[in-house]
């Protein structure tokens, strides 16, 4: 990125909306967790349920099948334990990158 795209994002960003989208999906993500059975987190997504959601409903492009063994036979505490405690983490870095630019002079 380039100063310019920088300082566009940062006219365009609006840091409060994206706060408040990021708190109601962890409000929403711990009522998720609450409503789960303990048992039912031993159970695995069969191949067709993972590309129904993962592909037919837009969540990745079909051009990433190549993903679907990764999400293949994990049990259901998998994903919530992937989704929801590692996947996030993973993106500190990309907004410490994004802080950097944008606190860039």
């Amino acid at each position: 990125m380039d100063k310019k795209a920088v300082a566009e994002i940062c006219r365009v960003l609006k840091v409060d909306l994206l706060d408040d989208y990021r708190k109601a999906v962890y409000r929403n993500n711990v009522a998720e967790v609450k409503r789960m059975r303990p048992e039912s987190l031993n159970t695995a997504w069969d191949n067709g349920y993972l590309k129904r959601v993962l592909f037919d409903e837009g969540h990745l492009a079909t051009t990433t099948q190549n993903i679907l063994p990764v999400y293949q036979k994990k049990t259901r505490a998998w994903f919530v334990v992937h989704t929801l405690v590692a996947h996030p983490f993973y993106h500190i870095g990309q907004l410490s990158i994004i802080k950097q630019l944008v606190t860039k002079g």
